[in-house]
């Protein structure tokens, strides 16, 4: 019978650069060299942090930080709409729309740059006209005139609430938790 010779086990690239590292990070520090003792120190800061973010479920708190954030947004924009609404509010409603679209709707020195241009249009839509709600036109408008419609359409709400009528145009009593229905 031949012999067989033993499988010599072949080594991934990741495997024989955690081996280097280890191999670095447990080096006594005199036998390295400046750019090499450097190396491991930054690395044994990489390691430190680690751990620790994943002792304290950092990234678990991170997510669950941004949930509870646009989660709270809703009710938020629901107050400022229902104080927006209130004619005690009316003269400063102005500024905190355009103080509101400022933060959301920045426009700078580059206001007549246009959001879509149009050799940029979907060109497996039918009709340019039927796109999406709230979509750029596909002849392309300018981040000025998308502000005045958002502004329009806030206006347009606020009034609806001044008025008594939500956002379907029915009267506030249509609602089964509305008092008049009872």
């Amino acid at each position: 019978m031949a012999e067989s010779k033993p499988k010599s086990k072949t080594r991934l690239p990741h495997q024989r650069i955690n081996a280097k590292v280890r191999e670095l990070l447990e080096a006594e520090e005199d036998s390295l060299t400046r750019g090499k003792r450097a190396l491991a120190y930054f690395l044994k800061l990489v390691r430190e942090t680690w751990r620790e973010v994943q002792e304290k479920n950092c990234t678990l708190r991170a997510s669950a930080l941004a949930y509870k954030s646009l989660v709270s947004l809703v009710p938020i924009m629901a107050v400022i709409m229902a104080l927006l609404s209130l004619s005690a509010f009316e003269a400063q409603r102005e500024q905190v729309i355009d103080k509101a679209l400022d933060f959301f709707v920045p426009v700078d020195a580059g206001a007549s740059v246009r959001m879509s241009e149009p050799d940029q249009a979907d060109p497996g839509r039918a009709d340019p006209d039927q796109a999406a709600p709230g979509a750029p036109k596909a002849g392309g408008e300018t981040a000025v005139e998308r502000r005045v419609e958002i502004k329009n359409l806030v206006k347009d709400e606020i009034g609806k609430l001044r008025n008594g009528r939500g956002r379907w145009g029915r009267p506030a009593s249509w609602c089964c938790c509305s008092s008049s229905s009872r």
